[in-house]
């Protein structure tokens, strides 16, 4: 890096103020950078120094700091900003990797206007409207198990997405919107197709909602935020308290309001993997007997809604945030975090499958700051469900502040 190239931060980025330093958005990304004292002082240097000499001389002279450094903090600032894409002439790389992918956009060949379905199903999911038309009996049960519980009982004359799935012989056929999405596919691959597609046409109507990747739950009208990496066994916990008494309000989304930081219902089934089955089957024993699909990825998934018969409408106030953790040879530990590491865990594990918007940049920095957050480690399910219920219902949260 030479030292007095020019130096831009990037028009498309802004710092917010958070706690000694600061948070950085950067319209059209995904993701957050939280920046200490340090950093946050070095990128607003930039707008006006521009070099990496005018930014250590300056460094030098506020802190009282040796020149080298100086040069040296100066330096390792910009690398990482540069590395970042958060500097003029480069950009950022988002590094989600998300569970469902965007699979309305079907190009195959268009559904016969001639055809007929046995059965048609008419779901409606945070306001949008959803038709699925299905020829065969066992998926339409299916199909009712899972979202006979949003059923549209005024439904528009025209769906905001429109499912078909037709019969060739003992294989099937997706069809979104009347083009062809998958052909010649199992029965066992059909309702994955549904599920993602039902999925992503809900998610993309949030646009009034910040919207995290995470696990909701509810007990005495308090919700408990559980957002995770794939494999840290978010969705088994959600399950396990909900078997013990807790409300399911989500295993996917976390649907927060802007204004008043509450979280709203989004009532979509439960996606659990092979690896779980075995942990789950003794508080769910009919588990055993409920089909297991093949997703597009070659993953081997159960859906299941817990409380299928439940409508839910009312958004819950956050109560806390738990990072749930499990690691076979984990002592177990339930760990209260500070607000930093909070959003630094959040911007890491909770973001979706869509552009942040500052508002949304804002809602976080608030709900971190407001909201007690934790970290679980834990080894069992056993002593999961001992440390959640020890510490928000044997011993309720105080107010944060």
């Amino acid at each position: 890096m030479p030292d007095d190239g020019a130096i831009q931060p990037s028009r498309n980025a802004t710092c917010l103020p958070f706690e000694a330093g600061g948070v950085l958005h950067y319209a059209g990304s995904q993701r957050l950078w939280v920046l200490n004292h340090t950093l946050a002082y070095i990128w607003h240097a930039l707008a006006d120094l521009h070099t990496l000499n005018a930014v250590s001389r300056d460094l030098a002279d506020t802190f009282g700091i040796d020149a080298a450094t100086a040069n040296a903090d100066a330096r390792n600032a910009l690398a990482y900003f540069r590395k970042q894409g958060l500097l003029e002439g480069t950009l950022p790389r988002d590094t989600h990797d998300p569970e469902y992918g965007a699979y309305l956009h079907a190009t195959g060949q268009t559904l016969e206007q001639a055809w007929q379905p046995r059965h048609r199903h008419r779901i409606i999911l945070t306001g949008r409207s959803i038709q699925c038309d299905l020829g065969d009996a066992r998926q339409a049960e299916d199909f009712q198990r899972l979202f006979g519980h949003l059923e549209d009982t005024c439904p528009p004359v025209k769906a905001d997405l429109s499912l078909a799935v037709t019969t060739a012989g003992q294989r099937f056929n997706v069809y979104f919107n009347g083009r062809l999405h998958q052909g010649n596919v199992t029965s066992n691959e059909v309702m994955p197709m549904l599920v993602s597609a039902i999925f992503m046409a809900a998610a993309k109507s949030l646009t009034d909602k910040t919207v995290l990747h995470a696990a909701v739950l509810v007990k005495n009208a308090r919700a408990i935020l559980l957002p995770a990496f794939s494999g840290k066994g978010k969705s088994t916990l959600a399950l396990l308290l909900t078997a013990h008494g807790w409300e399911f309000f989500s295993d996917e989304l976390a649907l927060i309001d802007s204004h008043t930081l509450q979280v709203h219902p989004f009532p979509f089934p439960f996606t659990i993997k092979t690896g779980t089955f075995d942990t789950l089957k003794q508080c769910f024993p009919h588990l055993a007997e409920s089909p297991t699909y093949t997703r597009e990825d070659g993953k081997q998934v159960k859906y299941f809604n817990p409380d299928s018969e439940k409508k839910r409408g009312e958004p819950a106030p956050i109560e806390a945030i738990l990072f749930p953790g499990y690691e076979r040879h984990a002592n177990g530990s339930l760990t209260e975090i500070d607000n930093t590491s909070a959003l630094k865990s959040l911007a890491e594990t909770a973001f979706c499958d869509r552009d942040l918007s500052l508002g949304d940049a804002k809602t976080l920095i608030r709900l971190a700051c407001n909201t007690r957050t934790y970290v679980e480690q834990y080894n069992s399910s056993e002593q999961a469900l001992e440390q959640v219920n020890r510490v928000f219902i044997d011993a309720p949260l105080a107010p944060r502040g």
